[in-house]
């Protein structure tokens, strides 16, 4: 009934460039975290089939927003690079490419 599942967010982009994200997980509102070069943030939820919570997450840099919506592990590692934005193939161990930067 409540499957575990952990989300990273690794700022790959230049050096000195902060990623900003404001996640939600369910009902509780985790905050806004600003992301330096070569870090990362992590957070965790569980997934309750009958309320249907889920996670999501506002993403930006220079004030650009990625599209991306869905994370099919119970752990998604997301790559927030310059030319856009990759998730983690766990069982693969390579990245896919899922989102440009939008405006």
């Amino acid at each position: 009934m409540f499957n575990k599942f952990d989300i990273l967010l690794f700022n790959n982009l230049p050096e000195g460039e902060t990623l900003h994200v404001h996640c939600v997980s369910g009902y509780e509102d985790i905050g806004e975290h600003a992301i330096r070069t070569s870090e990362y943030y992590r957070f965790s939820f569980r997934y309750n089939i009958i309320q249907a919570n889920i996670a999501w997450c506002n993403i930006w840099w220079n004030g650009d927003r990625p599209l991306v919506e869905k994370c099919d592990f119970k752990e998604c590692r997301w790559y927030f690079q310059q030319d856009g934005v990759y998730l983690k193939h766990i069982p693969q161990n390579r990245l896919e490419w899922e989102s440009d930067w939008v405006k």
